[in-house]
């Protein structure tokens, strides 16, 4: 029994620990958009939206993996 509850926790904690990585990961990519925004008039090459669009998608992914989670555990709970 002791191993349903480990691997459930073990789950918990990967996802937990990947939310973690993509809000690392938005954060970082929010501070290279404005880098970006700062260095156009002297770069205009630099699309400043992309990293707006890829930190959205990371954050938009975030509460995808955070929803399934809430609403189904047994699909980051491997099966035995």
């Amino acid at each position: 029994m002791t191993g349903n509850q480990d691997s459930s926790a073990s789950s918990r904690d990967d996802v937990r620990l990947l939310l973690w990585d993509l809000a690392c990961i938005a954060g970082t990519l929010s501070e290279i958009a404005t880098v970006w925004r700062r260095a156009r008039p002297y770069r205009p090459e630099l699309p400043a939206v992309v990293p707006e669009q890829l930190a959205g998608a990371a954050r938009h992914l975030a509460s995808v993996i955070e929803s399934l989670a809430e609403l189904a555990p047994e699909l980051v709970t491997p099966a035995d």
